[in-house]
């Protein structure tokens, strides 16, 4: 096995400037080599999974923009306005969302994410964020499953952001399955749990606390087809713990996963 190592050496010289012997350090630095390696591959997939969107973007504005030419006084072609501006809006909202994961991950490196913590309703929360997500994911069924009701004490907005990370996650890697279950059931201590539940494709034992590190995406021959920055869950986990929460991951390699993030109750 080989690790990068940071080497110095200074030399020892008497009063006539010869060397006498020779003093050396070495450092051992293979995690900042590895953290740069994963910020390089970062900024790969951050060019690569912005330019996707911005592409999209660009290619419908053209085809309005040349449907609406005229020639002679009479239009080419109808224009099919609703399902370009359809497919517009889905790329703007795909293209915000990874604009805010890499300024969450900005400010969880410097510190300075802030919560606005208030009162609010989990229940409430949650059948709205799955409402929101309907929308834009209209050929997936969401189940949830209210087996307990109480109120939080959080960032409102923050939490919502898990729930969408962990719902919109259960989507992607669920293809050829489109039911998700989302369940909120009482925990011990005071607190409460909501799982998210999908019968996608699954991941093994290795992957299944690494999913939760910064940059970490599994690896394997199906997951590769899927997009993101790997920092979703990372960012997740943050704002979990920042409300004294926990989270967990139980998955098996493709009978999909569970995930579930747990807060105290007010």
């Amino acid at each position: 096995e080989y690790l990068w190592h940071l080497n110095r050496a200074s030399a020892v010289k008497d009063e006539e400037g010869n060397i006498k012997m020779w003093v050396g350090v070495t450092t051992e630095i293979q995690k900042i080599k590895e953290e740069e390696q994963r910020k390089e591959n970062f900024l790969k997939m951050v060019s690569h999974e912005l330019k996707t969107p911005v592409t999209s973007i660009k290619g419908y504005v053209q085809l309005l923009l040349s449907r609406l030419k005229e020639e002679q006084g009479v239009v080419l072609n109808p224009l099919p306005l609703k399902s370009s501006l359809i497919r517009i809006d889905v790329q703007i909202v795909r293209l915000t969302k990874l604009i805010n994961e890499i300024l969450d991950l900005s400010r969880l490196e410097e510190d300075k994410l802030v919560l606005h913590k208030e009162l609010f309703q989990l229940n409430e929360l949650v059948d709205e964020t799955v409402q929101d997500i309907i929308h834009f994911s209209s050929g997936n069924t969401i189940n949830i499953v209210h087996d307990f009701s109480c109120n939080i004490y959080g960032d409102k907005d923050r939490i919502g952001q898990v729930i969408i990370n962990f719902i919109t996650n259960a989507i992607k890697y669920s293809p050829n399955n489109e039911v998700i279950e989302v369940r909120i059931q009482q925990a011990e201590n005071d607190h409460v749990s909501v799982s998210i539940k999908d019968f996608g494709i699954g991941m093994d034992k290795k992957d299944q606390e690494k999913v939760f590190e910064r940059f970490y995406r599994v690896e394997g021959k199906s997951e590769n087809v899927f997009a993101g920055f790997g920092i979703g869950l990372f960012i997740a986990d943050a704002i979990i713990k920042r409300h004294n929460g926990s989270r967990a991951v139980n998955s098996k390699k493709g009978a999909g996963s569970v995930f579930t993030f747990t807060l105290p109750c007010v």
